[in-house]
């Protein structure tokens, strides 16, 4: 077979959230247009008795292929979708946002075939909103087959890296719900729909039938047409949704407005555009409503026979909930004797309708420990169990020349920065500590945005830097610090009654807060530049550790917030001025993170071996980034025991130029494992 046809991308969403819509389309310079449609009580969609809305927004900018065009608005769509979504009512535990470099075959795969599978129910909804690429295969039988281009895709190799109708079919299959609709911001690329009309007294039997649905923006090979700095097809679904498509009723199914659509599209656009909807499968159909329409409810369903007196059945039995977090991601999780899942990045797979009642969890990752513990299930009631799985035997540790103990973590993939919402809910966080929202905007904008990176392993030195450590660097070789050269450093001292960065003659590491004052042999060294920290490592027979391999070694797989966890705990850190010093290090065994490295939150921050570059995760490499090839600033990681917890996350990143020297500011090495 050849290479696949390809086909312009416009953008239309449509979500299930009780029936309030957002669509967008056009081509890359068409902008996000949102409308609301608010449901009435007794409206189509309550009756019809959805009971969770899950949602999974895809939008991808970056293809990794250089070959694949770029696109400058799908992941800011994805991120309008998301924001509408949880804007009317879609809980954010039940929104799955994947953006450029996470959005992956594989990831989507595994969102959609592993979780929505276990989590999704036969009275859910699903939507998957698409903002990408669509291809299109020819097969010998003269039939074409649609792909979906991840942002891993490579139109010369469809079938192995790109996601086809087929498979999303088989997925889908997979998913419980009742009704999944798949919204593609991509043309007509071969998916196999069909239609049927729809009359008024079919309302009870279309949206009480299961249905796989979709709406795309047109056929293979159509050029979204513009109108007025708008598509012809938003402004033409708009409109309709807005009342003119529901022709005096409260409801319109989706038949219905795909017709309307598609017979509006193709004239206004002058015959260039012809929208494509329809069934995959399943003669259910996803209705939406009018504002203000009240509908009589539909009836409810029978309910099961009682069983005679003194015989307990499944029907009496009680269920309550059960969610299961792991300290990795990826551990298979058996309940009883039954495979439910496999533990999440960052959050938790939650079982519903669980039998109240005594079970048996397990936990299976290979390289790791069998877990398996006892757990009680109450009656309408929700019961969290943490899988804190173990590695098989000790962790891999060794002891460089200089002296230092260095800990390994293991090749592979972790999650990297934060997501859009992770970064809204730090601002909020960062306001509440007095700073302006643009500042907290900036900073933690430098975050975005969240991404897979795959390292090798390396080894990093299990605590920071000691003043003793550093004390044998100097003998040995008679460097000269940047301070102690230039004759000053810096230091955070009270002066006029408030805490201030200082510049103090004569402060240097062996004297980090001026002259007289101590530098204790177990603190860790402070006052030092990066060019100072560079020279250390390279003397030891290591390096400083690039920031991707920092954040692995702080956060672990499982994407923590802080090295220990999701909550700030001051008894895990030297941070947010509780001692208003260093500490000596690993004085906070409670606070390491899943490899068994101290002090990645507070004590002193850290130099790292990166420049600095705000929107760098933009266009980061997917494996080993090393950051920018030049700059003025190299990055920071880690905070100190000034910083609010805010800043001591472990996502968190800022910057000094080189020779800045600071009686925060310290460092750790790393070294290949290789």
């Amino acid at each position: 077979m050849g290479e696949g046809a390809g086909c312009v991308r416009g953008r239309v969403a449509s979500s299930l959230v009780l029936l309030t819509v957002l669509l967008v389309i056009g081509t890359a310079s068409a902008q996000p247009r949102n409308i609301g449609v608010q449901p009435a009580a007794g409206s189509a969609t309550a009756a019809a008795g959805y009971g969770e809305s899950w949602a999974v927004v895809i939008g991808i900018n970056a293809y990794r292929v250089e070959r694949v065009p770029k696109l400058r608005y799908a992941v800011s769509d994805a991120r309008a979708v998301e924001s509408a979504l949880r804007g009317q009512g879609f809980r954010p535990d039940r929104i799955v946002v994947l953006t450029d470099a996470d959005a992956t075959k594989a990831r989507i795969e595994q969102v959609l075939g592993d979780r929505l599978r276990v989590e999704a129910r036969k009275n859910d909804r699903v939507l998957v909103f698409f903002a990408g690429h669509g291809m299109t295969m020819k097969l010998r039988t003269g039939e074409d087959e649609g792909y979906l281009l991840p942002v891993d895709g490579d139109p010369s190799a469809l079938y192995s890296t790109a996601i086809s109708m087929s498979a999303l079919r088989q997925i889908s299959d997979l998913i419980p719900a009742k009704h999944i609709l798949y919204v593609v911001d991509a043309c007509y690329s071969g998916y196999a729909v069909y239609n049927r009309a729809v009359a008024d007294d079919l309302f009870e039997e279309m949206t009480k039938k299961p249905a796989i649905q979709i709406l795309t923006a047109g056929r293979q090979g159509d050029l979204a047409q513009e109108r007025a700095g708008h598509g012809v097809f938003t402004d033409v679904l708009l409109r309709g949704l807005g009342g003119e498509a529901f022709a005096g009723k409260g409801w319109v199914a989706l038949d219905q407005l795909g017709v309307w659509v598609r017979e509006r599209v193709w004239a206004e656009s002058n015959r260039k555009q012809l929208p494509q909807y329809g069934n995959l499968s399943g003669d259910g159909q996803f209705v939406f409503t009018r504002a203000g329409a009240k509908l009589a409810a539909l009836p409810p369903e029978p309910a099961p026979p009682r069983p005679a007196p003194g015989i307990t059945t499944e029907i009496e039995r009680e269920y309550g909930t059960l969610a299961i977090r792991g300290k990795l991601a990826g551990i298979e999780v058996w309940l009883d004797e039954q495979k439910v899942g496999e533990t999440q990045a960052g959050g938790a797979l939650v079982l519903r309708n669980v039998a109240a009642g005594p079970h048996r969890v397990k936990g299976v990752k290979a390289g790791q420990k069998d877990w398996e513990r006892a757990v009680e299930v109450a009656a309408n009631q929700r019961a969290e169990v943490m899988i804190d799985i173990e590695p098989l035997g000790p962790a891999k540790t060794l002891r460089t020349e200089d002296g230092a103990e260095m800990v390994l973590v293991p090749a592979g993939e972790f999650t990297m920065g934060s997501t859009q919402q992770e970064v809204d809910r730090a601002v909020e966080e960062c306001k509440r500590d007095g700073l302006a929202e643009a500042t907290c905007k900036e900073w933690m904008g430098r975050e975005l945005p969240r991404h897979r990176v795959s390292l090798d392993a390396f080894y990093i030195d299990r605590y920071e830097v000691t003043n003793a450590l550093f004390e044998r660097f100097t003998r040995a070789t008679s460097h000269q610090t940047t301070a102690e050269r230039e004759g000053d450093g810096w230091a955070w001292q009270q002066k006029d009654g408030k805490w201030q960065g200082v510049k103090v003659s004569g402060a240097a590491w062996r004297a980090p807060n001026g002259p007289g004052t101590a530098a204790p042999s177990d603190h860790p060294v402070v006052q030092v530049s990066w060019h100072d920290a560079d020279a250390y490592c390279r003397w030891a027979g290591k390096r400083l550790p690039s920031e991707a391999e920092w954040e692995k070694a702080a956060r672990g797989t499982d994407g923590r917030r802080y090295p220990w966890g999701e909550d700030w705990d001051s008894a895990k850190a030297n941070g947010a001025m509780t001692v208003k010093a260093t500490r000596p290090v690993g004085s906070y065994p409670g606070g390491v993170s899943a490899y068994g490295v101290h002090d990645m939150a507070g004590n002193a921050a850290e130099w790292v071996a990166d420049w600095f570059d705000a929107s760098y995760y933009q266009r980061s490499s997917e494996r080993n980034p090393q950051g920018p090839t030049s700059g003025e600033r190299r990055v920071l990681r880690g905070g100190s025991w000034y910083y609010s917890p805010i800043l001591l996350r472990t996502a968190n990143r800022y910057y000094s130029t080189p020779g800045n020297r600071f009686s925060l500011i310290g460092f750790r090495c790393a070294r290949g494992a290789s």
